[in-house]
């Protein structure tokens, strides 16, 4: 073969795929001089990521890392948290994500403003994501104003959170009669559920279903007419 004939054509092949002198000459059986004299005219050569005596990534493994550079910072992590994960610096990153921004991506941009605009939290909306805050908050802000965060915990409904998952007013869910006791009332005396027990009651079919929307409506005729027309 060519390069049995001429191992200078395969040394200058390595060199150009990022291995360094000294590796292609341990491979070679020659000396690194010998290496360096036979391919240093037709260079400059890439940096070299392939070192003697340590162990470096594939091509698959590197492109593997690149995608979930590229999938973290679509989620909106910032390239220096990135680097500092995985021991690289900064530019490292930046280079080898720059070609598939925006970032974030919209999508997730997109996410986060329906979050913010169904009261959720900056703070639980960043740790969904894995983010900070700040991130959601600069990145929403010009599609705003939202409605003010939901001061009650994850996992804690109102009335107004079980009317935003009926999908029926605040003032529907005051006249509901079947609406199951509250599991504790505030200091304030505002009434207060546990998300596992509206779960099981919406579950339980209390409430008539609209087969067009999904909605919980007390009277199923006054809303299918006044809705949908029907």
């Amino acid at each position: 073969m060519t390069h049995d004939r001429h191992p200078e054509l395969d040394w200058l092949a390595r060199r150009r795929a990022g291995e360094s002198v000294r590796l292609i000459a341990q491979r070679a059986g020659v000396s690194p001089w010998e290496v360096t004299k036979a391919t240093k005219r037709f260079g400059p050569f890439p940096p070299a990521d392939r070192q003697l005596g340590r162990t470096y990534l594939t091509t698959f493994l590197l492109e593997e890392r690149r995608q979930r550079w590229i999938a973290d910072r679509r989620r909106g992590v910032r390239v220096k948290e990135i680097a500092e994960r995985d021991r690289v610096n900064h530019q490292t990153v930046t280079r080898a994500t720059s070609d598939w921004g925006p970032y974030p991506a919209r999508e997730t941009v997109e996410a986060w403003v329906e979050a913010r605009q169904r009261r959720r939290p900056l703070g639980a909306i960043a740790l969904e994501f894995g983010v900070l805050p700040a991130t959601v908050q600069r990145f929403t802000t010009p599609h705003g104003p939202f409605p003010r965060p939901a001061q009650v915990p994850d996992g804690i409904e109102t009335r107004e959170s079980i009317a935003r998952r009926a999908g029926v007013s605040d003032s529907a869910v005051r006249k509901w009669r079947h609406l199951p006791d509250p599991d504790w009332v505030t200091a304030k005396g505002r009434p207060v559920w546990l998300s596992s027990t509206i779960d099981r009651w919406l579950d339980s079919e209390a409430l008539p279903r609209c087969h067009v929307c999904g909605a919980r409506p007390v009277s199923l005729t006054f809303h299918l007419g006044y809705r949908h027309g029907q």
